[in-house]
């Protein structure tokens, strides 16, 4: 075998080991479609907070209420959804999905 020919291949093979692999899910983690979800409930309750502090009928406990509300809805409780989020802080491209699609689900209520 010539140089060249072994030099192609081994930069080959290191541009494949360089190459960056999405990161699995671990099981403790919602998945992309579940946190999406969830994330736009909290997002929904937080807006509809907000805007009855404006209007001035906002409780203190309204939002935690609002909270433990949806983590019964979806399943999780809070220890599921601190892991969730942290895991997905700490990896952007996935996080950023998961804001695409809450703004895509967004769109779609329009």
């Amino acid at each position: 075998m010539s140089i060249k020919y072994i030099g192609t291949v081994l930069l080959l093979f290191c541009l494949l080991a360089c190459a960056k692999k999405a990161p699995i899910i671990p099981e403790v983690v919602l998945p992309i479609d579940e946190f999406s979800a969830l994330m736009m409930d909290i997002r929904l309750a937080e807006t509809n907070y907000k805007l009855l502090i404006r209007a001035g009928g906002a409780s203190e406990n309204f939002l935690d209420s609002n909270y433990r509300l949806i983590y019964a809805l979806h399943g999780v409780n809070t220890a599921q959804v601190d892991t969730s989020f942290k895991w997905y802080s700490e990896h952007p491209a996935l996080l950023k999905e998961v804001d695409q699609q809450v703004l895509e689900n967004f769109n779609r209520l329009q």
